[in-house]
């Protein structure tokens, strides 16, 4: 019977590892940084989707009439996984290839600026055509930025964006930059953000002179990576409702249980990989481009993407009230989001072609299934469950993963909780009048060798 319990306990259908479709030359990338790291495969591939968006800007493009609005493969995406699971990593191996390009550029930059100040410690003119000459080569070259800096404020971001017409938040510390998105010299952030998502023709702000700008199409991608018990905190139901969080494809790789390697196997970097150096000539391809590639979708994608609009659909009707509440923001917004992978992938596939083939939407669509399947386990267990909710969930997931029973002084040792031995009293406290679990008394108190032993709470 405890058995069973502890089963019932630690059932979670949490999603498996992403095996989706991609383009060809993603998929050798994605595996090929995967052996290197041992990150998660899904967030490497998020985030090189990303950066390409970003990369390509509005110069790849949907427009409205093949699909209810105009579409830019701007793509946000956060993953959800636990410490030790080298998110860092897989976030910047992901983005390697534009990372490279930002430190080129941002080398030309302090170049440029250096001559322009000796120039000017030289005492020329205004008008002097040396100087003339740097300052068009300084805007050119920050014209070319595709990172947009994650610890700054509004302000500055809006100079990146006028300057270079966007690009790419990569945040290793969501949940921090989610927590600074309020703070006083940031009122309004999120709001903004989350308007700019459409990438609108223009967006006019405010500035700290009382003056406005004007933007043209301002551009954001976004990838983060957080573990949930930062995100759960600053995130719930509530925001799913709100549009903001809802603009994501979140994902929530499984957890690794295997002891990672002390020392790399191999000397081998991203550089070495054959498809990193062939998405350096994509990236090099879409900063050369100057007219839009519009594309269309071919008759078999067009099918493949109505079949999956049916069956989303389908499944979302099937849930219960409370699921729909918080999936509905979501869901309007997977499908434009598979229109986008598919946009990036086909370029990937074939860069000069303006029709979406099958292979690319089967990209975007496998990529949006497994966030689905994500999003709704995230929901329905760990973003929203309450403080109380999770810290009960993983009590009884230690207590399960134990056989059953542990002593109150090994929970206590577990630091499962972060707290001290007050809150893990009190958490005892509600488990055992919540009849979920037993504590022995010795000598009319609840000791350290007390055995505490789950309950079976379905009758």
């Amino acid at each position: 019977e405890l058995t069973k319990i502890c089963e019932d306990i630690l059932k979670t259908d949490e999603p498996e590892e992403f095996e989706g479709i991609k383009a060809p030359i993603m998929e050798e990338y994605v595996q090929g940084i995967a052996e290197l790291t041992d990150a998660h495969p899904v967030i490497i591939y998020s985030t090189a989707l990303a950066s390409i968006g970003a990369q390509a800007q509005t110069r790849l493009v949907i427009q409205k009439g093949t699909y209810y609005v105009r579409l830019y493969p701007n793509i946000w995406a956060l993953s959800v996984a636990e410490s030790g699971t080298y998110k860092t990593t897989a976030l910047n191996s992901g983005a390697a290839p534009l990372v490279k390009r930002e430190k080129d550029i941002i080398d030309e930059i302090v170049e440029h600026s250096t001559s322009i100040d000796r120039l000017i410690s030289d005492g020329v003119e205004e008008n002097d055509p040396d100087l003339e000459i740097y300052r068009n080569r300084l805007e050119e070259a920050e014209s070319k930025r595709r990172r947009l800096p994650d610890k700054s404020s509004w302000e500055a971001c809006l100079d990146r964006i006028e300057k270079c017409g966007g690009g790419i938040w990569l945040l290793s510390e969501f949940g921090a930059w989610l927590s600074g998105l309020e703070r006083t010299y940031n009122q309004g952030f999120k709001q903004t953000i989350t308007e700019l998502y459409d990438v609108p023709d223009t967006y006019e702000e405010s500035t700290r002179t009382y003056g406005t700008r004007i933007l043209a199409k301002p551009f954001i991608s976004i990838s983060g990576v957080s573990t949930i018990q930062f995100l759960s905190g600053l995130l719930s139901k509530e925001d799913a409702s709100t549009g903001f969080l809802a603009r994501f494809l979140l994902f929530r790789p499984p957890a690794k249980n295997t002891v990672p390697d002390a020392l790399p196997e191999t000397t081998r970097k991203e550089e070495d990989l054959e498809s990193y150096n062939l998405l350096q000539e994509i990236y090099r391809q879409l900063s050369y481009m100057t007219v839009p590639l519009e594309y269309k979708l071919s008759a078999p994608a067009k099918k493949l993407f109505n079949e999956y609009h049916r069956s989303m659909y389908d499944r979302f009707y099937k849930m219960n009230d409370d699921e729909r509440f918080w999936m509905e923001p979501f869901i309007k917004r997977l499908g434009p989001s598979a229109l986008k992978i598919a946009m990036v992938s086909q370029f990937l596939i074939q860069s000069d072609q303006d029709v979406i083939d099958e292979h690319a939407m089967m990209s975007g669509i496998s990529l949006v299934s497994y966030s689905e399947i994500c999003t709704r386990f995230l929901f329905r267990r760990e973003l929203g469950e309450s403080q109380f909710q999770r810290k009960a969930r993983c009590v009884k997931e230690y207590i399960a993963k134990r056989g059953g029973f542990v002593k109150k002084g090994q929970l206590h040792a577990s630091h499962i909780l972060g707290g001290g031995t007050k809150e893990y009293t009190n958490m005892c406290e509600s488990l055992v009048a919540r009849g979920e679990i037993l504590i022995e008394t010795i000598d009319g108190k609840w000791r350290p060798n007390s055995k505490i032993t789950l309950v079976d709470t379905k009758g």
